[in-house]
């Protein structure tokens, strides 16, 4: 990595000089975009215990660039250049730690203006299998007491109705409210019901909510045990005739735990968790019919337009998310009208069948939230991915913080076009609207955005559009740097509001030359988060976004290839732009830009992962790392991803990040199963332990965990690994007949181009391009 892409501020963008003219605004093809990572984990993150330091006009906080006039007592925003008077009885010599010129990111810590606790509403099926059913148990009652200090919990079970129980010390044990899975009820029907109208304006006091202490318990070891015999007491309902699928009324059930949390308490915070075995067959947000005769949507039907039930529950879906994450336009999305809740709605299924995910996306997208497709809830996948919601970070505390927001300012001439994550627009927007673009890209036409669930591992990609100027004769106009602003306000476990600021100058081509600090990785990674969002949101088909991907590094090859027309064999490209082509080639055989052989619920999950992915670990969606352990060298080193690193003697180890993979060479498959000597042969055991360990390691970091797999040369599952490698075999002089090269590689029959191929063609493209 280029040292002027060292993200110590968890800020990577793709063009670290910005254009100030419009030719040079057509040169860079792409917009100019960053991946930020607000909660991003710094040893040397400054805290500040007090209010910051505010520019009286643009809202902008005190920041390294800012220059103090001592002898007038002000200070001048770097960012709108505004003065701002220090108050009367502020010591002008005392070093404020937000001017340390390497305290570009900096912490508040500031009161909490509504404390209150934190709520989980757990909403459970019971259309799951027994074992399943036992498994997800046990698991959430192994994590009760990992919940942060102060927690409530709610309990909701589901199938063809929806069952709220009564956890308070107060109720008898076994009762709950009943709502019907076929019934539409509204947020004030359901309150109403409760019995909890009006409370989303008052504030938190246990005393008083009497509704409130009836449904949620208090984690604590007074009521744990009876919250754990209610838990343990839920049964899976009789499995359904063979001709039907379960009758289960999803959407109702989310509805109650929504309007649940709104009617708690002014500015409730929480969590809504949901763990759902399949489809949703009955009531709002139904997915599939409850026969089995009538097959759940796949993308051929989307394309067509003949998705039944597709744009009525993504619709119903897309207004529980908005309720959750903004507490705006009450009329427009149900919303009880008093309550100023922000809540997550994280989605955890179970089966082999398509749960509705792709539906029910927005859930986890806009709030935040987490999504997690297992086989089952007795995998691995699911038991430690769920123990990592509750992991806690080396403060002590656990590192989800909720109840989050994201503001961007930027300096004169820059506007924010808009964001790309995990997370939901805000009509209002900060400060002036100078700061924003009227061409959106994502989530645009605003500066603010609310994050309801916050992690270390939560990234955001962020658009900006430059004011250029027609001509180089206009260039002065445009200063040698612009500023831009990052305020990120959470709700912390430890009681606190937090306000965390990361300030950024960046340079214009007044300063210095463009392509000198140009970065690939971020580029490629920020266009595939634009085109898979649009992929998302139906706004470009698969087709479309390949030949796009394609369109944009042909037309930045146009601009920063070295080439003679017409001759492909000139074409040339720096060292700063030298990966692009492979990071294209790789990115369309990954899962994130192909549909192929993919439902679209798993296409959801991947794209919600890969929102929220850093730049690094996106590049490990795009291209994965592969290394080679061989007897004589049984330590990994990396190889290409390519079928040259293909060796029967020896162990390769794949991680794709969906996926982490060993593949067993044909002969070292033949010594592990030989029983040999563990003494003399000890580097062969070595070659064959020391990928499994890697493996664990990679696994241990990932969150969610990754699919594990282990094969052996020929056999079915060694197609996840050459799926993924450049078919170069392919390009030389090969016996297809015998299904290898003269030098004994294997070869991979697929109708793909290989990387040679594609660049040949790419740079035939370049030069013939007028």
């Amino acid at each position: 990595m280029s040292d002027f892409v060292k993200d110590t501020d968890g800020v990577r963008f793709n063009w670290n000089t910005f254009p100030v003219t419009r030719t040079e605004e057509d040169n860079i093809t792409v917009p100019i975009g960053c991946v930020y990572t607000p909660l991003k984990q710094k040893d040397d993150l400054s805290i500040i215990q007090r209010q910051p330091f505010r520019c009286i006009n643009c809202q902008g906080v005190m920041n390294p660039f800012c220059l103090i006039d001592a002898v007038a007592r002000t200070w001048a925003c770097a960012i709108c250049l505004t003065r701002n008077k220090f108050q009367t009885n502020y010591d002008i010599g005392h070093v404020l730690d937000e001017m340390d010129p390497t305290a570009t990111t900096v912490e508040y810590l500031l009161p909490d203006p509504s404390p209150s606790p934190l709520l989980f509403v757990y909403v459970i099926d019971l259309t799951l299998e027994s074992i399943e059913l036992d498994a997800l148990k046990s698991k959430i009652i192994e994590n009760l007491v990992h919940h942060p200090s102060g927690s409530y919990v709610a309990l909701i079970t589901f199938d063809s109705t929806v069952q709220l129980h009564e956890l308070g010390l107060s109720s008898e044990w076994g009762d709950s409210f009943i709502f019907q899975g076929k019934k539409d009820y509204s947020t004030k029907d359901i309150q109403k019901y409760l019995g909890m109208s009006g409370n989303g304006s008052r504030f938190f006091n246990p005393a008083n909510l009497g509704v409130f202490n009836k449904i949620f318990i208090p984690i604590n070891h007074e009521s744990l045990e009876k919250l754990i015999q209610v838990i343990k007491s839920v049964q899976p309902v009789s499995p359904p005739t063979s001709s039907n699928r379960p009758e289960r009324c999803t959407g109702s059930a989310l509805a109650v735990a929504s309007s649940l949390i709104e009617g708690s308490f002014k500015d409730a915070t929480g969590h809504i968790l949901a763990f759902i075995g399949g489809p949703c067959t009955l009531g709002e947000g139904k997915v599939v019919d409850i026969s089995k005769s009538k097959v759940i949507r796949t993308f051929h039907d989307i394309k067509k337009k003949r998705a039944k039930h597709l744009k009525s529950a993504t619709k119903f879906y897309e207004k529980l998310a908005l309720r959750a994450s903004i507490n705006e336009k009450h009329e427009k999305i149900g919303k009880d009208p008093n309550s100023t809740s922000i809540y997550s709605i994280s989605i955890f299924t179970s089966g082999y069948d398509q749960p509705g995910t792709y539906e029910m996306s927005s859930l986890t997208t806009l709030t935040g939230g987490l999504l997690i497709l297992a086989d089952s809830f007795t995998t691995n996948i699911f038991k430690e991915s769920f123990n990592k919601i509750f992991d806690v970070t080396k403060d002590g505390y656990n590192d989800i913080k909720t109840r989050g927001s994201l503001t961007v300012l930027t300096s004169q001439h820059l506007k924010v076009a808009g964001l790309i994550g995990k997370g939901s627009r805000l009509e209002r927007y900060h400060g002036s609207e100078n700061f924003i673009s009227d061409v959106p890209i994502g989530q645009g036409l605003t500066n603010v955005w609310s994050l309801p669930l916050i992690t270390s591992k939560h990234n955001y990609s962020l658009f900006f559009h430059v004011n250029t100027v027609g001509h180089s004769s206009e260039k002065r106009g445009i200063p040698k740097h612009l500023c831009i602003q990052f305020q990120t306000v959470y709700k912390h476990p430890d009681g606190y509001e937090h306000l965390r600021v990361t300030t950024l100058k960046k340079s214009t081509t007044n300063d210095s030359r463009i392509d000198q600090n140009f970065d690939q990785e971020a580029t490629t990674v920020l266009a595939l988060k634009l085109f898979t969002y649009q992929l998302h949101n139906r706004k470009l088909e698969y087709e479309e976004a390949l030949n796009k991907l394609d369109q944009e590094l042909i037309s930045l090859c146009e601009s920063f290839a070295i080439y003679i027309p017409e001759e492909p064999n000139s074409f040339k490209l720096s060292e700063k732009f030298s990966l692009l082509p492979q990071f294209n080639y790789n990115a369309k055989k990954s899962p994130i830009l192909t549909n192929f052989n993919t439902t679209p619920d798993e296409s959801t999950y991947y794209y919600d992962l890969f929102q929220k992915a850093s730049v690094d670990d996106s590049l490990t969606m795009i291209q994965p790392t592969l290394s080679l352990y061989t007897a004589t060298n049984p330590a990994p080193h990396p190889v290409l991803l390519d079928s040259n690193s293909l060796s029967k003697e020896g162990v390769l180890l794949m991680d794709s990040f969906f996926h982490v993979m060993i593949h067993v060479g044909e002969i070292a498959a033949a010594w592990r199963d030989s029983n040999l000597d563990s003494k003399e042969y000890a580097n062969v055991y070595e070659m064959l332990d020391n990928p499994q360990k890697d493996a664990i390691e990679i696994m241990k970091s990932r969150f969610p965990l990754p699919r594990f797999i282990v094969t052996d040369e020929g056999k079915s599952q060694a197609r996840f690994l050459l799926s993924r490698l450049n078919p170069s075999n392919n390009d030389q002089n090969t016996n297809f007949a015998l299904g290898q090269t003269q030098d004994g590689k294997e070869i991979i029959y697929t109708e793909d181009m290989s990387l040679i191929q594609y660049f040949n063609r790419l740079r035939s493209a370049v030069v013939k391009r007028k």
